[in-house]
Protein backbone atom coordinates (compact mmCIF):
# COMPACT_ATOMS: atom_id res chain seq x y z
CA UNK A 1 0.00 0.00 0.00
CA UNK A 2 1.75 3.44 -0.90
CA UNK A 3 0.69 6.35 1.49
CA UNK A 4 0.02 9.82 -0.32
CA UNK A 5 0.24 12.90 2.27
CA UNK A 6 -1.67 15.95 1.27
CA UNK A 7 -2.10 19.36 2.93
CA UNK A 8 -4.60 18.01 5.79
CA UNK A 9 -5.72 14.66 4.30
CA UNK A 10 -3.80 11.07 3.91
CA UNK A 11 -5.39 9.41 0.61
CA UNK A 12 -5.23 5.57 -0.17
CA UNK A 13 -3.83 4.95 -3.42
CA UNK A 14 -6.10 1.83 -4.41
CA UNK A 15 -4.01 -1.42 -4.57
CA UNK A 16 -2.61 -2.84 -8.30
CA UNK A 17 -2.27 -6.60 -8.12
CA UNK A 18 0.23 -7.94 -10.16
CA UNK A 19 -0.70 -10.45 -12.60
CA UNK A 20 1.48 -13.77 -13.07
CA UNK A 21 2.45 -16.26 -15.34
CA UNK A 22 3.88 -19.45 -15.63
CA UNK A 23 4.67 -22.45 -17.71
CA UNK A 24 3.08 -26.04 -17.77
CA UNK A 25 5.00 -28.82 -19.25
CA UNK A 26 5.23 -32.20 -19.25
CA UNK A 27 5.74 -35.95 -20.40
CA UNK A 28 2.87 -38.18 -21.91
CA UNK A 29 4.14 -42.30 -21.34
CA UNK A 30 1.74 -45.77 -21.67
CA UNK A 31 3.77 -48.36 -19.30
CA UNK A 32 6.82 -46.06 -19.58
CA UNK A 33 7.08 -45.71 -23.51
CA UNK A 34 6.97 -42.17 -24.31
CA UNK A 35 3.13 -40.99 -26.27
CA UNK A 36 3.64 -39.08 -29.53
CA UNK A 37 0.39 -37.36 -30.72
CA UNK A 38 -1.49 -37.10 -27.46
CA UNK A 39 -3.79 -33.70 -28.16
CA UNK A 40 -3.03 -32.07 -24.95
CA UNK A 41 -5.47 -29.27 -23.60
CA UNK A 42 -5.08 -26.85 -20.89
CA UNK A 43 -7.64 -24.37 -20.97
CA UNK A 44 -8.71 -23.11 -24.26
CA UNK A 45 -4.99 -24.23 -25.28
CA UNK A 46 -4.09 -27.18 -27.34
CA UNK A 47 -1.37 -29.18 -28.53
CA UNK A 48 0.21 -32.61 -29.58
CA UNK A 49 3.16 -34.47 -27.83
CA UNK A 50 5.87 -34.85 -29.82
CA UNK A 51 8.02 -37.92 -30.69
CA UNK A 52 9.52 -37.77 -27.08
CA UNK A 53 5.75 -37.57 -25.39
CA UNK A 54 6.70 -34.18 -24.21
CA UNK A 55 4.64 -30.75 -24.52
CA UNK A 56 4.67 -27.34 -23.00
CA UNK A 57 2.00 -24.36 -22.72
CA UNK A 58 4.20 -20.85 -21.68
CA UNK A 59 3.00 -17.95 -20.53
CA UNK A 60 0.10 -19.47 -18.34
CA UNK A 61 -1.97 -17.20 -15.71
CA UNK A 62 -1.58 -18.17 -12.21
CA UNK A 63 -4.82 -19.54 -11.32
CA UNK A 64 -6.61 -22.95 -12.01
CA UNK A 65 -7.25 -24.74 -15.26
CA UNK A 66 -8.22 -28.03 -16.43
CA UNK A 67 -5.42 -30.04 -18.24
CA UNK A 68 -7.12 -33.24 -20.75
CA UNK A 69 -5.33 -35.45 -22.29
CA UNK A 70 -6.79 -37.67 -25.48
CA UNK A 71 -6.07 -40.10 -27.74
CA UNK A 72 -8.24 -42.96 -29.87
CA UNK A 73 -6.24 -45.39 -28.28
CA UNK A 74 -5.90 -44.35 -24.71
CA UNK A 75 -8.64 -43.23 -21.87
CA UNK A 76 -9.02 -39.66 -21.55
CA UNK A 77 -7.55 -37.92 -18.39
CA UNK A 78 -8.64 -35.19 -16.88
CA UNK A 79 -6.35 -33.12 -14.04
CA UNK A 80 -7.49 -29.99 -12.34
CA UNK A 81 -3.97 -28.08 -11.81
CA UNK A 82 -3.18 -24.88 -9.50
CA UNK A 83 -0.94 -23.53 -11.45
CA UNK A 84 0.99 -20.55 -8.88
CA UNK A 85 4.33 -21.40 -10.33
CA UNK A 86 6.07 -23.00 -12.93
CA UNK A 87 5.06 -26.75 -13.61
CA UNK A 88 5.92 -30.01 -14.58
CA UNK A 89 4.02 -33.39 -14.91
CA UNK A 90 4.81 -37.10 -15.47
CA UNK A 91 1.65 -38.42 -16.76
CA UNK A 92 0.63 -42.37 -17.71
CA UNK A 93 -1.75 -43.32 -19.58
CA UNK A 94 -4.39 -46.22 -19.59
CA UNK A 95 -4.81 -48.30 -22.92
CA UNK A 96 -8.30 -48.18 -24.20
CA UNK A 97 -10.58 -51.78 -24.24
CA UNK A 98 -8.86 -53.62 -26.89
CA UNK A 99 -12.26 -55.99 -27.03
CA UNK A 100 -14.42 -55.98 -30.10
CA UNK A 101 -17.65 -56.49 -27.25
CA UNK A 102 -16.15 -54.42 -24.11
CA UNK A 103 -18.51 -56.02 -21.41
CA UNK A 104 -17.85 -53.58 -18.38
CA UNK A 105 -21.75 -53.05 -16.55
CA UNK A 106 -22.68 -49.64 -17.10
CA UNK A 107 -21.67 -49.64 -20.98
CA UNK A 108 -24.36 -48.03 -23.04
CA UNK A 109 -24.83 -47.63 -27.07
CA UNK A 110 -27.33 -45.53 -28.58
CA UNK A 111 -28.78 -46.47 -32.00
CA UNK A 112 -30.32 -44.90 -34.84
CA UNK A 113 -32.33 -46.15 -38.15
CA UNK A 114 -32.02 -43.59 -40.64
CA UNK A 115 -35.04 -44.00 -42.70
CA UNK A 116 -37.36 -44.22 -39.79
CA UNK A 117 -37.81 -43.57 -36.53
CA UNK A 118 -36.75 -46.47 -34.77
CA UNK A 119 -34.24 -46.57 -31.91
CA UNK A 120 -31.77 -49.03 -30.25
CA UNK A 121 -30.76 -48.38 -26.69
CA UNK A 122 -27.75 -51.42 -25.04
CA UNK A 123 -26.61 -51.01 -21.73
CA UNK A 124 -24.78 -53.48 -19.77
CA UNK A 125 -26.90 -54.03 -16.59
CA UNK A 126 -25.40 -56.71 -14.32
CA UNK A 127 -23.88 -59.85 -14.22
CA UNK A 128 -25.01 -63.34 -13.91
CA UNK A 129 -23.17 -66.93 -12.81
CA UNK A 130 -24.26 -70.10 -14.99
CA UNK A 131 -22.04 -72.90 -14.63
CA UNK A 132 -19.08 -71.29 -12.85
CA UNK A 133 -19.11 -68.70 -15.62
CA UNK A 134 -19.78 -65.04 -15.32
CA UNK A 135 -22.15 -63.78 -17.80
CA UNK A 136 -23.13 -60.32 -18.49
CA UNK A 137 -26.87 -58.91 -18.81
CA UNK A 138 -27.25 -56.97 -21.93
CA UNK A 139 -30.87 -54.97 -21.85
CA UNK A 140 -31.88 -54.28 -25.61
CA UNK A 141 -34.53 -51.66 -25.35
CA UNK A 142 -36.35 -50.69 -28.78
CA UNK A 143 -38.13 -47.49 -29.53
CA UNK A 144 -40.53 -46.85 -32.22
CA UNK A 145 -43.89 -44.70 -32.95
CA UNK A 146 -46.33 -47.36 -33.47
CA UNK A 147 -44.95 -48.90 -30.52
CA UNK A 148 -47.64 -48.93 -27.50
CA UNK A 149 -44.58 -49.77 -25.07
CA UNK A 150 -41.12 -49.93 -25.28
CA UNK A 151 -40.04 -53.55 -26.58
CA UNK A 152 -37.13 -54.87 -24.37
CA UNK A 153 -35.16 -58.29 -24.68
CA UNK A 154 -31.91 -59.42 -22.06
CA UNK A 155 -29.28 -61.05 -23.40
CA UNK A 156 -26.52 -62.77 -21.35
CA UNK A 157 -23.31 -63.01 -23.22
CA UNK A 158 -19.36 -63.13 -22.48
CA UNK A 159 -16.42 -62.60 -24.17
CA UNK A 160 -13.33 -64.85 -23.84
CA UNK A 161 -10.03 -65.30 -25.68
CA UNK A 162 -11.69 -62.51 -28.83
CA UNK A 163 -15.03 -64.64 -28.97
CA UNK A 164 -18.25 -63.80 -27.47
CA UNK A 165 -20.75 -66.43 -26.25
CA UNK A 166 -24.36 -65.93 -25.72
CA UNK A 167 -26.53 -67.88 -23.05
CA UNK A 168 -29.02 -69.86 -24.70
CA UNK A 169 -30.84 -72.50 -24.85
CA UNK A 170 -29.62 -73.57 -21.60
CA UNK A 171 -26.07 -73.54 -23.21
CA UNK A 172 -23.45 -71.41 -24.16
CA UNK A 173 -23.87 -70.61 -28.15
CA UNK A 174 -20.96 -69.12 -30.29
CA UNK A 175 -22.21 -65.61 -31.53
CA UNK A 176 -19.17 -64.08 -32.99
CA UNK A 177 -15.70 -65.90 -33.31
CA UNK A 178 -13.26 -62.41 -33.76
CA UNK A 179 -10.20 -64.67 -34.85
CA UNK A 180 -11.62 -66.85 -37.07
CA UNK A 181 -11.08 -66.91 -40.69
CA UNK A 182 -13.36 -65.24 -43.76
CA UNK A 183 -16.17 -67.75 -44.90
CA UNK A 184 -16.25 -70.32 -42.32
CA UNK A 185 -18.97 -71.04 -40.92
CA UNK A 186 -20.33 -71.86 -37.66
CA UNK A 187 -23.45 -72.36 -36.19
CA UNK A 188 -25.97 -69.67 -33.56
CA UNK A 189 -28.80 -71.05 -31.58
CA UNK A 190 -31.18 -68.89 -29.87
CA UNK A 191 -34.04 -69.92 -28.13
CA UNK A 192 -37.20 -67.59 -26.71
CA UNK A 193 -40.08 -68.25 -25.15
CA UNK A 194 -42.19 -69.39 -28.68
CA UNK A 195 -39.34 -71.15 -30.99
CA UNK A 196 -35.75 -71.80 -31.43
CA UNK A 197 -34.17 -70.05 -34.34
CA UNK A 198 -30.96 -71.71 -35.55
CA UNK A 199 -28.52 -69.21 -37.63
CA UNK A 200 -25.94 -70.44 -40.13
CA UNK A 201 -23.12 -67.95 -39.88
CA UNK A 202 -19.95 -66.69 -41.13
CA UNK A 203 -17.62 -63.69 -40.76
CA UNK A 204 -17.69 -62.07 -44.36
CA UNK A 205 -15.50 -59.24 -44.02
CA UNK A 206 -12.32 -58.36 -41.61
CA UNK A 207 -9.42 -55.83 -40.65
CA UNK A 208 -7.80 -55.19 -37.31
CA UNK A 209 -10.45 -52.46 -36.30
CA UNK A 210 -13.99 -54.41 -38.05
CA UNK A 211 -15.21 -57.72 -37.88
CA UNK A 212 -18.73 -58.01 -39.94
CA UNK A 213 -20.97 -61.53 -39.53
CA UNK A 214 -23.48 -62.52 -41.22
CA UNK A 215 -26.51 -64.85 -39.50
CA UNK A 216 -28.69 -66.90 -42.33
CA UNK A 217 -31.61 -68.16 -40.68
CA UNK A 218 -32.23 -71.79 -41.76
CA UNK A 219 -35.96 -72.85 -42.94
CA UNK A 220 -36.95 -68.78 -43.69
CA UNK A 221 -37.27 -66.46 -46.03
CA UNK A 222 -36.99 -63.38 -43.50
CA UNK A 223 -35.23 -63.30 -40.13
CA UNK A 224 -31.21 -62.97 -41.14
CA UNK A 225 -29.39 -59.86 -39.59
CA UNK A 226 -25.56 -58.98 -39.96
CA UNK A 227 -23.68 -56.90 -37.41
CA UNK A 228 -20.94 -54.98 -37.98
CA UNK A 229 -18.50 -55.25 -34.57
CA UNK A 230 -15.62 -52.21 -33.92
CA UNK A 231 -12.74 -53.02 -31.61
CA UNK A 232 -12.89 -50.85 -28.35
CA UNK A 233 -16.51 -50.22 -29.05
CA UNK A 234 -18.34 -52.83 -29.96
CA UNK A 235 -21.70 -53.38 -32.30
CA UNK A 236 -21.21 -50.22 -34.69
CA UNK A 237 -24.29 -51.49 -36.79
CA UNK A 238 -27.14 -54.01 -36.90
CA UNK A 239 -28.86 -54.69 -39.88
CA UNK A 240 -32.45 -56.74 -40.38
CA UNK A 241 -32.41 -56.70 -44.22
CA UNK A 242 -34.16 -55.32 -45.24
CA UNK A 243 -36.08 -53.50 -42.47
CA UNK A 244 -33.70 -52.15 -40.01
CA UNK A 245 -30.52 -50.44 -40.02
CA UNK A 246 -29.36 -49.22 -36.89
CA UNK A 247 -26.44 -47.65 -37.22
CA UNK A 248 -24.27 -46.55 -33.57
CA UNK A 249 -24.65 -42.65 -33.18
CA UNK A 250 -23.22 -42.28 -29.35
CA UNK A 251 -22.01 -44.82 -26.43
CA UNK A 252 -20.29 -44.42 -23.52
CA UNK A 253 -17.61 -47.17 -22.11
CA UNK A 254 -16.49 -47.55 -18.62
CA UNK A 255 -12.94 -48.63 -18.07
Amino acid sequence: MILIVGCNETIKSPIIEEEHYYSVEGNIYFEGVQLQGVEVFLGLLTCLSDSNGYFRFDSIKAGQSLLTLTHPRYIPLDTLLIIDKNIIVNISLLLRSNSFYPCNIGNKWFYKEPHSNYELFIEVIDSVQIDNEIYYRFLYAEFAPHFNDTSKYIYLRQIKSDTLYEYSCNEKQLLAPFLSVINQEFIFKRCTLYSTNIYDSYLYESNDDLKKFYYRLRYALDGDFDITFQRGIGMVRYMNPPWINYILENYEIKY
